[in-house]
């Protein structure tokens, strides 16, 4: 019998539903996208496109543009993994069991008035 991992939505990210993004970049090892009303989401692990490893590469950087113009449908935790679900069927997925590098955890939401940690791994 196989086991599916929960899923449950992730409250603190309730602001970005329904939010379109603007913007969406790879840069060095992270994943950074803009979205409508000023919101950055950083995800700073491996990130997958509808299971696609995410490189710092044109290959990359083209499967990343896709989600540009698609709104957010939903953010939610599966086991050791974010997924954040867009309208028309894409998801990215950021693991949270390769360690972040970076000070500011393995997500962050920065607001236009203040960066605010989101989600470090646990």
């Amino acid at each position: 019998m196989t086991v599916t991992p929960a899923v449950r939505h992730l409250q603190q990210f309730d602001e970005l539903i329904n939010r379109v993004v603007r913007e969406a970049d790879l840069i060095h090892d992270y994943v950074q996208v803009r979205l409508h009303g000023g919101l950055v989401l950083t995800l700073n692990n491996a990130v997958e496109l509808d299971g696609q490893l995410l490189t710092n590469s044109p290959a990359g950087r083209i499967a990343l543009a896709s989600i540009v113009g698609r709104a957010v449908n939903d953010v939610a935790r599966a086991a050791d993994q974010i997924v954040v679900n867009f309208r028309g069927g894409l998801a990215l997925t950021m693991s949270l069991q390769t360690p972040a590098l970076h000070a500011r955890g393995a997500l962050t939401l920065t607001r236009p008035s203040a960066p605010i940690p989101a989600l470090s791994e646990t």
